[in-house]
């Protein structure tokens, strides 16, 4: 049970980052637009944060994939701490910006899902999964046989989509079409 959760966890920890990496690649202005509608950061960091994001996401990213493909058990164990305080770090800014009230965007999709309760839910869960992973990693390894990975793949990447689909789920529209957030 450990390996499954362990991995489980380590699968949806790595495909959050790497959507975010696609996101970004995808609309390379999309999180400096929504960081400059948050309004949080000094214009002066505005960029340089817009910039180091995706550039540890990727590496971040990256070197999961291969840590957990080549099974050292030392750098998963560090990539999977650094993207739980990543995806904690998420979690506060957005509750921050939720915290403000305003209709902005996340920055987190390609969609302009606004800031709210299901983003900041998201990147928690997402900061969640990092931490099961780098709890388990010194304990277990990924599994080896095929029937294992048969039912772990599509049990994570479905929990990683229904995560990564969570916000716009849960944004509702009534009769006339106005959109409220619940």
């Amino acid at each position: 049970m450990v390996v499954f959760l362990g991995t489980w966890a380590t699968i949806i920890a790595l495909g959050a980052t790497l959507a975010g990496v696609i996101v970004h690649l995808r609309s390379p202005r999309g999180l400096f637009d929504a960081l400059t509608a948050h309004g949080l950061l000094p214009a002066s960091l505005v960029r340089p944060v817009s910039i180091a994001v995706p550039v540890a996401e990727t590496g971040l990213g990256l070197a999961g994939c291969a840590a957990l493909i080549l099974g050292m058990t030392t750098v998963k164990l560090a990539v999977m701490a650094a993207l739980a305080v990543l995806f904690a770090g998420y979690a506060g800014y957005l509750y921050r910006v939720a915290s403000t009230g305003r209709d902005v965007p996340c920055g987190c999709s390609l969609s302009r899902e606004p800031v709210n309760g299901w983003t900041v839910t998201r990147a928690a869960s997402f900061g969640i999964a990092a931490l099961i992973a780098a709890a388990t990693t010194p304990i277990v390894s990924a599994p080896t046989d095929v029937a294992s990975w048969a039912v772990l793949a599509p049990a994570a990447a479905t929990t990683l989509l229904l995560l990564w689909t969570l916000p716009a789920a849960m944004r509702q529209f009534d009769t006339r079409g106005v959109r409220w957030t619940s």
